[in-house]
This record gives C-alpha cells, sequence and structure tokens, in this order.
C-alpha cells in the first residue's frame, strides 16, 4: 500500500477515529501528542468554570457568537 492510499484513507476516517491514529501514530515515534502545558490550560480553565467567571458555550452558541461578533465587525468597517 503506498503513502497516498494510507493517506487517503486516514483522511476518510471519521474525526473521533483520526485523533486515535494520531495519538497511536505519536506514541509509536516515541511523542506524547499534549504539550505540557495543556494540562496547566484545562485546569485553569476548569478553575474559570467552576468559579463562575467563564462558562460552557454549545457548538451552535459558539457559532452564534461569533457571527455577531463578525456582523460587528462588517458594520464598524462600513460605517469608518
Amino acid at each position: 500500500m503506498s503513502t497516498l492510499e494510507i493517506e487517503q484513507q486516514a483522511l476518510a476516517l471519521p474525526d473521533k477515529e483520526k485523533l486515535k491514529l494520531i495519538d497511536r501514530l505519536c506514541q509509536s515515534i516515541g511523542g506524547d501528542p499534549t504539550p505540557e502545558w495543556h494540562g496547566d490550560t484545562l485546569a485553569e480553565r476548569r478553575k474559570r468554570i467552576e468559579s463562575g467567571e467563564a462558562k460552557f458555550y454549545t457548538l451552535e452558541e459558539a457559532m452564534q457568537k461569533m457571527n455577531n461578533w463578525s456582523d460587528e465587525l462588517k458594520r464598524r468597517k462600513r460605517s469608518s
């Protein structure tokens, strides 16, 4: 099997399977796919969620917020 065929098969996988593949490939070459700082970042985010300083958004909510932000930037650009 050629590298191109392997790549095409990998790209056709569902996202969850792609992530598993990435993890296994990194482990096979002795790497850790998760950088060390990532644990600290996640701990800080968890702390902000638990304190009420931040909150989780659904994908739909996040997309709506991004669309609103984009629309606002366009309005500002047109009015300047």
